[in-house]
């Protein structure tokens, strides 16, 4: 949503007193509501090197002030928090991935920069984001680049927000501003829009501060990326920074978010669209490693041997009680394709596969738009005789498999009314009667 609405929150800052941002200068008079006449806004003029001392009773010295007075105090020691959550921390840290989103500290710091802008001078002035040099969406807002330091961006906020008040001085809270999404809106709403999204950020702020300074050194490694994380990998965060087969993606980075027994990385790209402009895009993939797949038939009894065995995740998603019946298949692990598909017939139900009689039927990627696996589809005959041992899958994985022998023609039934439901059987099935052993039957 435009204006900040709805983007990643992020958070109030590292603790101590509040104060007013800097460089804060006297606000010229402002009409107050309800045909109360002119005031003259209560606020306090002081220098950078004055910041730790103000007390912390800022909020209180406002209580018998007009609302006015009341907004600009609030907003300003909410905004002065979020610029002081990178006080004390180092570039790594600011910039430090702790959540799945693009949320960083710094990130939070730059996206408060946006927000004061989409308020306080599109609202106000009708410019548009272009003209005021701003990403066009929030998501956006959040992407850093290797200029933004923790003073580059801290500077940058305390801009804004000096800018912010002066593009209001003028205004009373009654005034109508019309550069907004929503329509012509009185500044009052503005402010306590503003008010409620900063509450948000400084509140996330805080916990993210607090796990940036709980959490080990940076020097004392990321597991998964500088030493080995539980499967003794390391480097994790370099997959994809190298791409470069084709000219319309340009990956600006990639973060590690979780390396547990599978990889969950959020990258971050530039994508030039078919009508020559480019955006910045954000994508999250999962990395299970490939696998590999195989239809066994005995066409001379016309059947085929099947598994099946409970997925938890098809059981959370709605499969009546998670008991699929699928195709042998496994990961490649450290074999290649030919090897890890005869190994995991071997292992499920108890097949071996000559290597001779192994073929080879194509390629798939499963779910392109977020997991990376390509999944290898082979086909192979079987018999009693190459039934050579118990199957079942592996104990100490925790796996029970049951072979399961099924007539061809009523697997390929069972594809059709959802007791077969499982993607890679139901295409190897479909390749064995239009193309494979079962084509002319």
């Amino acid at each position: 949503m435009r204006c900040g609405a709805g983007a990643t929150a992020g958070s109030r800052a590292g603790g101590g007193p509040s104060r007013p941002a800097r460089g804060r200068t006297p606000a010229q008079p402002a009409r107050a509501a309800q045909g109360q006449g002119s005031l003259l806004l209560h606020v306090l003029v002081w220098d950078a090197s004055q910041m730790s001392s103000l007390p912390m009773t800022f909020a209180e010295d406002v209580i018998d002030q007009p609302a006015r007075a009341q907004f600009e105090v609030f907003l300003d020691e909410h905004r002065e928090a979020l610029n002081r959550c990178l006080d004390g921390l180092t570039e790594e840290q600011a910039r430090r991935s702790l959540v799945s989103s693009q949320t960083t500290l710094l990130g939070l710091v730059k996206h408060a920069t946006f927000v004061e802008k989409v308020w306080f001078d599109e609202a106000v002035t009708c410019r548009s984001r272009a003209e005021i040099g701003i990403p066009a969406t929030p998501d956006e807002s959040f992407v850093l680049g290797d200029e933004d330091t923790i003073d580059a961006v801290a500077r940058a906020h305390r801009e804004a927000c000096d800018a912010s008040r002066r593009a209001t001085s003028s205004l009373g809270l009654d005034d109508i501003v019309r550069g907004n999404r929503r329509g012509p809106l009185p500044l009052r709403w503005v402010y306590l829009h503003m008010l409620r999204e900063l509450a948000q950020h400084c509140g996330h702020a805080d916990i993210l501060r607090e796990q940036l300074i709980d959490a080990p050194p940076a020097g004392a490694g990321r597991p998964g990326i500088e030493v080995p994380d539980l499967r003794g990998r390391t480097g994790l965060d370099q997959t994809g920074r190298d791409l470069s087969a084709n000219p319309r993606v340009r990956v600006k980075d990639v973060e590690l978010t979780a390396a547990g027994w599978h990889i969950l990385r959020r990258t971050t790209f530039d994508f030039q669209h078919r009508d020559g402009h480019w955006s910045t895009e954000a994508r999250e993939t999962y990395d299970r490693g490939n696998g590999a797949t195989i239809l066994l038939h005995d066409t001379d009894r016309g059947t085929v041997l099947l598994s099946r065995q409970f997925r938890y995740p098809a059981y959370v998603n709605g499969h009546p009680d998670g008991m699929l019946i699928e195709a042998p298949a496994g990961l490649l692990d450290e074999d290649d394709p030919d090897t890890a598909v005869r190994r995991e017939t071997a292992e499920e139900v108890g097949v071996d596969v000559d290597a001779s009689e192994l073929v080879h039927v194509f390629d798939s990627f499963m779910s392109p738009g977020s997991v990376t696996e390509r999944l290898h589809f082979y086909a192979a005959p079987y018999s009693a005789a190459s039934r050579s041992g118990a199957g079942g899958g592996l104990v100490d994985d925790g796996e029970d498999i049951e072979a399961v022998e099924l007539p061809f023609a009523d697997a390929l039934a069972m594809t059709l009314d959802g007791r077969i439901s499982d993607a890679k059987t139901v295409m190897l099935l479909q390749w064995a009667a239009l193309h494979g052993p079962f084509r002319d039957r």
